[in-house]
């Protein structure tokens, strides 16, 4: 018989790791599998976030691994809707990669967590009025039916102790570029330079349109503002005329896959 297809008591685990990462997991034997973690032999993950100490711990009773695995999945979706995607792994979205857990999320149907805004107030703002609205808040676009994560306990909030700053750069042949960065001087430099992204190769920066900070944050927080900030800069010059945040590839077609798949179809239009 397969063992995936072997019903028994699974157990679903969240541990809270240092520098406010977190990690979802299932076992049938948890206590071994939470020692492992802990001792460094665990997961990537866990090994590059040493785990503080376990959130959560809830018995599936009686479940193949499939329907563990759904579990598990979901409360790693909701754990990403409350602390943000880059600081959470587990399931299908275990890699350390940022940019392969952007992609994962994609294929999954779920763009929508990664352009999620914070509750805080956006400081973003240029001196040119027709950029007032570049981060104009976007209420979540996918919500869930359950919610999993009710069970685990209150923890720390996320650690915000560094600034980050979005930038918008005119590129040739009326093109845009959106960014953001701790050190937005140094990044700034690498697209003037060729070296940032494909788009600002292939587009040369001709202007820094805007650099503003964003205050001390996390930088999935900074990632939201810059995403909603991207769309709207879409809005106002076109889609095919901007890239930023999730949305870096000179492919038209890929970038209109991308923007449906987060549900911003009428951007498109």
């Amino acid at each position: 018989m397969d063992w995936k297809l072997e019903k028994c008591a699974r157990f679903l685990y969240v541990l809270e790791l240092s520098d406010g990462k977190f990690y979802v997991g299932q076992a049938k034997d948890p206590d071994r599998r939470i020692r492992k973690h802990f001792s460094g032999s665990g997961s990537q993950w866990t090994r590059m976030h040493p785990p503080v100490k376990e959130l959560m711990r809830k018995c599936l009773e009686d479940v193949d691994y499939r329907a563990g695995e759904l579990a598990e999945n979901e409360l790693v979706l909701e754990l990403m809707r409350r602390y943000g995607y880059e600081n959470v792994r587990g399931g299908f979205f275990s890699n350390t990669s940022v940019e392969h857990v952007e992609k994962g999320l994609i294929s999954h149907g779920y763009g929508s967590i990664i352009s999620i805004t914070s509750s805080s107030g956006c400081q973003v703002g240029v001196n040119n009025p027709v950029f007032d609205d570049i981060c104009t808040p976007r209420a979540n676009l996918r919500s869930s039916s359950i919610d999993p994560a009710s069970a685990v306990p209150a923890s720390q909030p996320v650690k915000q102790a560094t600034e980050y700053f979005l930038f918008v750069l005119k590129l040739e042949s009326d093109r845009y570029y959106v960014g953001y960065s701790s050190k937005p001087d140094l990044r700034i430099k690498r697209y003037f330079a060729g070296k940032g992204s494909d788009w600002t190769a292939l587009h040369k920066p001709v202007e820094v349109l805007a650099r503003r900070s964003l205050g001390r944050l996390c930088e999935s927080d900074a990632a939201a503002k810059t995403a909603d900030a991207t769309i709207s800069m879409m809005q106002l010059f076109g889609w095919r005329n901007v890239r930023g945040a999730a949305w870096k590839s000179v492919d038209a077609e890929t970038t209109l896959k991308q923007l449906r798949a987060f549900g911003y179809s009428e951007v498109t239009k």
